[in-house]
């Protein structure tokens, strides 16, 4: 019994000793400046005044993650913080919202975070002995550190601590300066297609981390894949981004300066090869945002649906194509510079009927082809925003059956090729049946010269036929370039806004009046007339006129001195070949002062004699008197 007493007594002394222990264990973290504990970090790091510390006081488990919010230093003291919340686009261990902010003696387990520490704030941030990491693969962050655009213009110091993700360290704030010593930096890849990066100088495309410096010191940086080969230790997105890494430090791995990167998923996948990428792309159904310029001695062969960001770069290629479509899937280009080999093309479809889509794209090809649908391409579809397409051909369309719609763009075509083919080339180049081209807005321009291949706006050859073209734009010609090379027997459709229509009737084809849209069609039904203007045996002017219609500008009359003109004909409903004269006629002399009657001079003279004749005897008579 008193065994049992006694039992009794040391279990309730136990458990009273217990009390306070449990009581402590709630406090988690404690202000410095204050001394107050709280239950959760985040308490303690949003009751923390600005410039203060908050002290981790044991191991702690979060499935939220943690905020800080302004500028303090959290001194793990050496405890872990463990992130055990869902993986998503968005789950982050510790988020730094604030500047010069300081975390220290903290080791942070993110097993399942996308983002480790994601460093949204600027002024000056320092971490020291600070660990993050996950556990074996694939449980490890997939970013471990990573600094957004919101810490442009930050200072980064980072002092023996361990960094391991699939990427270790990702950059994308521009103007950075991170200094990291004695560190080691780990990448984690799991990936077949070898695409993580120790350090990342990250580029979204429209984003980038340029003129951020990374100084690495006595560090190591190790990227190794699942079985243990070299990975890439540096991946270098920007143009003018630098990583400096002194003689001390180790690294094992590669270093690349990619062209381009495919968002799958919650990941970037970064491309030295364009091709590459894109063939990655497709295999995904994603799209290629482009890094930077590139020059290419082969085509990209695009084989399946994809789209393309060319983020305001250039491509520049020396083969026959730039871009070679064999797909009928969808491919779209946005936002992208293409510039092609002379005589050859910017972006050809071939093989299969596939969707181009065209939005902000400047192509350009010297004496080529700007678009080109193949024969076997047919019935291809283009739908092209906002362009700048200029070539020989801005648009060569030789697939039977393709549509095009163009859209607030400009269509240029010039040439220096040598006269060859008498039938020439059009900025609208059609060989094909069944082709449908409908231009709204912009402007369309054919800019022709003497002894060169003819140049026009639109060019359909003979032998097609079901050819409907609606020009809803500016059409601009240049030198000897006319509006259509045609061939009337075969009746393509073509319309243009109304006030080309003396511009059609010169190069010999009537027209209807114009519709509700204000567009006139070309009728070969309507015969067109020469009209002839002729001054003194000179021709001043040779305007066509369509059957019953007037002279719409006639030409001023050559001046002639001495003589007033005049056309022998008002020009109006002109049915046939007609000559207009200049009819001059001798302008009389207008009177002037010498023409006064010569008689009234004279009877003023003589009156004006008889007078002083008159006075003098009179005087000479007085005076003999």
């Amino acid at each position: 019994m008193k065994k049992f007493v006694l039992r009794i007594v040391v279990f309730l002394a136990v458990l009273v000793c217990c009390f306070p222990t449990t009581i402590r264990a709630a406090a988690v973290a404690e202000v410095e400046s204050t001394g107050n504990t709280y239950d959760t970090l985040q308490e303690a790091l949003d009751a923390a005044p600005e410039g203060d510390t908050v002290i981790l006081l044991s191991s702690i488990t979060s499935s939220t993650g943690v905020q800080i919010n302004k500028p303090v230093t959290l001194d793990g003291d050496g405890f872990v913080f463990n992130y055990t919340g869902a993986y998503s686009g968005t789950s982050t261990a510790i988020t730094i919202n604030a500047p010069d902010v300081t975390i220290k003696k903290l080791s942070v387990c993110a097993e399942t975070a996308r983002f480790g520490i994601f460093c949204k704030g600027g002024g000056t941030l320092n971490l020291s002995k600070v660990l993050i990491y996950g556990d074996a693969l694939p449980n490890i962050p997939t970013f471990a550190l990573i600094f957004g655009s919101a810490a442009s213009n930050s200072v980064v110091n980072i002092t023996d601590s361990y960094i391991e993700g699939y990427y270790g360290i990702i950059i994308w704030g521009q103007n950075m300066t991170i200094n990291i010593d004695e560190t080691v930096i780990v990448s984690q890849e799991d990936s077949g297609a070898e695409d993580f990066g120790a350090i990342v100088l990250g580029n979204g495309g429209y984003q980038s981390a340029e003129n951020t410096v990374v100084n690495i010191t006595k560090s190591d940086i190790i990227a190794t894949n699942e079985i243990g080969n070299e990975s890439r230790a540096v991946i270098n997105g920007t143009e003018t981004g630098v990583v400096n890494i002194d003689d001390v430090s180790t690294v094992i791995g590669t270093t690349i300066y990619p062209v381009a990167f495919v968002v799958s998923g919650f990941r970037e996948y970064y491309f030295e090869s364009l091709q590459e990428a894109v063939d990655y792309a497709i295999s995904k159904v994603a799209a290629v945002a482009v890094i930077r310029d590139v020059n290419i001695s082969s085509s990209i062969d695009i084989k399946g649906k994809v789209t393309i960001e060319g983020c305001g770069h250039t491509l520049t290629s020396s083969d026959n194509d730039v871009f070679l479509i064999d797909t009928v899937n969808e491919v779209k280009i946005y936002d992208y510079k293409i510039t092609g080999k002379t005589e050859c093309w910017g972006i050809s479809i071939v093989g299969q009927p596939a969707v181009l889509i065209l939005d902000n794209v400047t192509v350009s090809v010297e004496n080529g082809a700007a678009v080109y649908v193949g024969l076997t391409a047919g019935p291809a579809e283009l739908y092209i925003d906002n362009s700048n397409l200029s070539a020989g051909g801005a648009l060569a369309i030789y697939g039977a059956g393709t549509k095009a719609e163009v859209q607030n763009t400009s269509l240029t075509g010039t040439n220096t090729r040598p006269y060859t083919n008498p039938d020439g080339i059009g900025t609208i180049d059609i060989a094909a049946s069944d082709v449908t081209v409908g231009v709204f807005g912009g402007s369309i321009t054919a800019i022709g010269q003497d002894g060169k291949l003819p140049q026009s706006i639109v060019h359909v050859s003979a032998g097609f036929t079901n050819v409907h073209v609606y020009l809803a734009t500016e059409l601009i010609l240049g030198g000897t370039a006319k509006t259509v090379r045609i061939n009337p027997s075969f009746n393509p459709l073509i319309a243009v806004r109304e006030q080309y229509k003396q511009q059609l009737n010169n190069e010999g084809y009537g027209v209807t009046p114009p519709d509700v849209d204000h567009m006139i069609y070309i009728d070969y039904s309507i015969e067109v007339f020469h009209v002839t203007y002729v001054a003194d045996g000179n021709t001043v002017a040779e305007i066509r006129v369509q059957n019953g219609d007037d002279v719409a500008t006639p030409p001023a009359v050559p001046p002639k001195s001495g003589y007033t003109g005049a056309w022998d004909h008002d020009g109006t409903n002109i049915t046939a070949d007609t000559t207009i004269t200049a009819v001059y006629t001798k302008t009389p002399v207008p009177e002037t002062g010498d023409n006064i009657n010569i008689m009234m001079w004279a009877a003023m003279m003589m009156l004006s004699g008889l007078g002083m004749t008159t006075a003098t005897v009179y005087y000479r008579k007085k005076r003999l008197n």
